[in-house]
């Protein structure tokens, strides 16, 4: 496999997603705290304390699947390649013969696929995978389809892409 001409990992931690996560898991660590080892019921009809610890243990699955998030690109000679793990166990390729345009562009994450994330766009914009951002690497496949690579090195990734005559707008 040859060497990327282009690499980039990103990973999602935007703020407004991790602070109230963090909020609810500490409120479920004083709910521990109070009814389990202080042993005084929590709240007006408090929970038994197993679905405290399971719903615990939900936040704190959430918590860590987001924070385990990445996106992985690369540019290769033979074409792009992405990952968005953990949901994707290995880098995906779309191979140059199958793309009719690749172009990087200013997007609207929220207008036009509903936010970040792994996303179908509305009005034919096809999908998304993106942690972040408004810049993406456009890929519009001969097949129709489309698909747009969220970057946070834009003008890297254009630069490679010209210089390799990839450029297709």
């Amino acid at each position: 496999m040859s060497n990327p001409l282009f690499s980039e990992t990103q990973k999602f931690k935007q703020w407004w997603v991790f602070f109230p996560l963090i909020l609810i898991n500490g409120l479920m660590i004083w709910a521990i705290y109070v009814q389990i080892i202080c042993k005084i019921p929590w709240g007006n009809k408090p929970a038994p304390d197993i679905v405290i610890y399971m719903a615990e243990a939900v936040v704190v699955l959430i918590t860590l699947l987001l924070f385990s998030i990445r996106l992985k690109t690369e540019i290769k000679e033979d074409g792009i390649y992405y990952q968005f793990s953990p949901l994707q166990f290995s880098l995906r390729k779309k191979a140059w013969a199958d793309i009719e345009k690749c172009y990087v562009r200013q997007y609207r994450p929220v207008a036009e696929y509903g936010g970040w994330g792994m996303r179908m766009g509305i009005f034919g914009a096809g999908r998304a995978i993106n942690v972040k951002g408004n810049m993406g690497i456009q890929l519009v496949m001969k097949s129709g389809k489309k698909l747009l690579i969220g970057t946070q090195k834009a003008e890297e990734a254009e630069k490679v892409l010209k210089q390799m005559g990839k450029w297709m707008e």
